[in-house]
């Protein structure tokens, strides 16, 4: 039996690097979401019997905060996609190096990257 809500698109940002023609999000609306709205986002959809999360845009990749929230979302128990252009990746798998890296490695096992493309 399917619980409810099962799943949940939070998107991180209105920001992208492309311009994908059948992309709805524009750059130009809002900008990055506030990490502690977004926190509590994802621990009240794990509450209320959440089981998978999609973390979207723009391009979430763009998004400072992003491995924490990955990491956040996988201490939740939850199973987490990026939906991305796919344009920042290697860039940002650098970036995440270290430390940084550590924490996007523990979550790989749970972490689907849906890549687009314009």
């Amino acid at each position: 039996m399917l619980r409810y809500p099962f799943a949940c698109s939070l998107y991180c940002t209105t920001r992208c690097d492309q311009t994908c023609k059948q992309c709805l999000v524009r750059s130009s609306l809002h900008g990055d979401a506030d990490w502690d709205a977004t926190a509590r986002n994802i621990r009240q959809f794990r509450q209320l019997g959440g089981r998978y999360l999609d973390l979207t845009g723009g391009n979430p990749l763009l998004v400072p905060w992003l491995p924490e929230a990955i990491s956040l979302a996988d201490n939740e128990g939850l199973m987490t996609s990026l939906t991305i252009s796919g344009s920042l990746i290697t860039k940002r798998l650098a970036d995440w190096s270290g430390q940084r890296f550590s924490v996007f490695q523990s979550t790989v096992s749970q972490t689907i990257i849906v890549v687009f493309g314009g």
